[in-house]
């Protein structure tokens, strides 16, 4: 029968299944449905102003600006996202440190060569742990640049005002 599986070949399935439905298919799901619900919220101010347009009604803008918050870049925003940035790659570094840490004691103490099968299941595991806290390690210090490199352009950008405004 080319539906009947042992329990050793479900095993195998769900090895390979599981991280491909847990790091592949579920951001995408999520990623898709943010932009789905966006897209929704936009087509009913849309349609709101459009009502709006047809009964002469005058229009506001600010109706848009709940959907698209960037469009407004404002110092106050600007400098919200920027935080925003640091707390993150705070949160990474804190998150990744720990498994980072464990991963590589565990991996510098251990010798490969002299270990059982099981063993070597949960060496491979652990190096695994290691490579995720390694990951969000990389991730914190890409916010962090990206914090150190937005800070610097806001700070640039409000000389650029107060210059502008010393004109007047």
């Amino acid at each position: 029968m080319l539906l009947s599986f042992t329990l050793a070949q479900f095993d195998y399935f769900c090895d390979i299944v599981s991280p491909v439905l847990f790091f592949v298919v579920l951001p995408i799901v999520i990623v898709w449905l943010v932009l789905r619900h966006r897209r929704y919220e936009l087509d009913k101010r849309t349609d709101v102003m459009l009502k709006a347009l047809e009964c002469g009604v005058p229009m506001d803008s600010a109706i848009f600006q709940q959907v698209f918050p960037s469009s407004g870049s404002t110092p106050k925003y600007y400098k919200k996202r920027i935080q925003r940035s640091l707390i993150a790659s705070i949160i990474f570094f804190a998150v990744g440190l720990l498994p980072f840490l464990f991963g590589l004691i565990v991996v510098l103490s251990e010798n490969p060569d002299e270990l059982s099968e099981d063993e070597t299941k949960a060496f491979a595991i652990v190096i695994l742990i290691l490579m995720l806290g390694a990951f969000l390690l990389i991730i914190g210090t890409v916010l962090l640049v990206i914090y150190f490199i937005n800070k610097k352009n806001y700070e640039k950008e409000l000389a650029k005002l107060d210059e502008g405004k010393d004109l007047k």
